[in-house]
């Protein structure tokens, strides 16, 4: 117990099972067990789940930031979305205003006025 509070069945944790973990690196020779069958002294447990106690920690806080990183790239793809729906509204509104602008005013252009604008 890190914490100082009550102990659970999550909390208990086996010496042997964490020491013997391929996982588990060790710092420093002198935690490792010598092959002699010899159990780690509670300096040595201690020292070990402080170590892992701190690469969780520092885990947890990369994860975190992670999360808010890829909240904030979420929320700019959003407004990115959000931006380029409301372009292709006006993009179409103003091209159908034009055609039928153009379409409107066709009859009533003469022959040599398009002719004019063409030559």
């Amino acid at each position: 117990m890190v914490d100082g509070g009550s102990s659970t069945a999550a909390d208990v944790v086996d010496v042997d099972e964490v020491t013997s973990h391929p996982d588990v690196a060790m710092t420093s020779s002198e935690n490792l067990a010598d092959g002699t069958g010899r159990r780690p002294s509670t300096e040595d447990t201690v020292l070990l789940l402080s170590a892992i106690l701190t690469q969780l920690r520092y885990i947890t806080a990369d994860i975190q930031r992670h999360r808010k990183s890829t909240q904030v790239t979420d929320e700019w793809k959003l407004v990115a979305k959000v931006i380029d729906r409301l372009l292709m509204l006006v993009f179409i509104v103003v091209i159908t205003a034009l055609t039928v602008g153009i379409l409107c005013l066709y009859p009533t252009l003469s022959n040599s006025d398009v002719r004019a604008a063409f030559s």
